[in-house]
């Protein structure tokens, strides 16, 4: 009987895996698109609202809160290059810009709310004030999102005062939420409150390893308004953390945000138009953060991609049912975020340690590499682990298949 070389053998593997691997890409759209901007929404002729907002800075007086809902997936290729600048434009602070990632296939809330309320097609999709403005595809300038923003924040807005209130408790881990919405207006208003539950450093990463910011976790309230002229109405929740381990209530931040009941047809795929929806335009928001302290860092990985078929260190397709596989000798890129300027990464496989890295300096989105040797076969699970300077910690696991022979 004639053997085979290892070569040889690599080669028959190789074969095998590309032929179970056959692409089959998401039901949902990863487009990178030249973006369009839907047309400006008539403005309300009346006073503009006030905020319970301790957190803004003095912003002009004309200037409005605009809210930012980014339509996202981690499969997505296009979404990392406008998701940055969204949350450039928002660490700038020039405008009342809040952000929520709505990250399609890791928070059931968020898919509801971008399929249920969105009718969204494909992504990255940028939806401003409840849709009033949609920005639908990756090739876009900051220049050109910022004029947007400029323009919702200059629109009027009623009279509906908006104010919330937070309480953590220590020993149960349950949020009380408290919010208070007066209507100013001589006319009866109609609307819906909606509190984000956000984590400001996710626990998520996007298609390039970069970990999400301010990623929707959950609603602490939900509910319809109605309000006669001058009245004002009280809201009250509980939410359990303690059934979300790990939370870390430093790293929370709650938006509650007020939607016209009015709506005003709108696309989620300009300009092509096939996929209509009722925009509520944003009447008022406040947000307030749950604690004070140091944030938690962040670490993704960059390669090899989660749901394809990896040669060398280098994505190839995907595979058929989700799984990652990785073959022949590969280096695990991670991506680290943190506000301090220490880190400690550990790198595990299998829950055994392999590699510590130290490291001083700005850490922000900074790439760290350890490489996987052979020989190694078989399913395994690649865990990072990172360490601040106030031991916070974050990490992130992939299960991968592997076919490396070379040490």
């Amino acid at each position: 009987m004639c053997k085979l070389s290892k070569r040889e053998i690599i080669a028959v593997f190789t074969v095998i895996i590309v032929i179970g691997g056959i692409v089959f890409f998401p039901h949902y759209i990863s487009e990178d698109v030249t973006p369009f901007y839907q047309p400006d929404s008539s403005s309300p002729n009346s006073s503009s609202n006030e905020t319970d907002n301790e957190n803004n800075p003095a912003y002009e007086t004309m200037y409005s809160p605009v809210f930012c809902e980014f339509a996202s997936s981690t499969t997505c290729k296009y979404c990392s290059e406008i998701g940055g600048i969204l949350y450039e434009i928002y660490d700038e602070n020039k405008y009342p810009f809040y952000v929520v990632s709505l990250v399609y296939d890791k928070n059931t809330l968020a898919k509801k709310r971008l399929t249920d309320d969105y009718n969204v097609l494909g992504f990255p999709t940028v939806f401003l004030n409840g849709g009033e403005k949609v920005i639908y595809g990756s090739d876009v300038d900051k220049s050109e999102v910022e004029n947007i923003i400029r323009l919702l924040a200059k629109q009027k807005k009623p009279a509906i005062k908006l104010s919330l209130s937070l309480s953590w408790d220590e020993n149960t881990s349950v949020l009380h939420t408290e919010t208070s919405v007066t209507n100013n207006e001589s006319n009866s208003y109609e609307g819906v409150l909606k509190v984000y539950l956000i984590e400001i450093n996710s626990r998520w990463y996007d298609y390039d390893g970069k970990p999400y910011r301010f990623a929707l976790h959950t609603y602490t309230l939900d509910t319809r308004l109605s309000l006669e002229p001058g009245e004002t109405k009280n809201f009250t929740s509980d939410w359990d953390g303690s059934e979300y381990e790990p939370i870390d209530k430093d790293n929370l931040l709650a938006t509650a945000v007020v939607f016209s009941q009015d709506t005003v047809n709108r696309y989620s795929d300009p300009p092509d138009n096939t996929h209509l929806f009722s925009a509520h335009s944003v009447d008022t928001l406040v947000t307030q953060r749950i604690g004070g302290g140091n944030l938690p860092p962040q670490v993704g990985i960059s390669s090899p991609k989660k749901g394809m078929f990896n040669l060398r260190s280098k994505p190839f397709m995907w595979t058929l049912f989700g799984s990652t596989w990785v073959v022949g000798k590969t280096d695990v890129n991670v991506l680290v975020n943190d506000d301090g300027s220490f880190i400690k990464l550990e790198f595990y496989v299998d829950n055994t340690l392999k590699q510590t890295i130290s490291d001083r300096g700005r850490i922000n989105n900074k790439q760290y590499t350890f490489t996987l040797h052979g020989p190694l076969f078989g399913q395994h699970t690649l865990k990072v682990k990172a360490y601040d300077s106030e031991g916070k910690t974050a990490e992130t696991k992939m299960i991968i298949k592997t076919f490396i022979l070379l040490p």
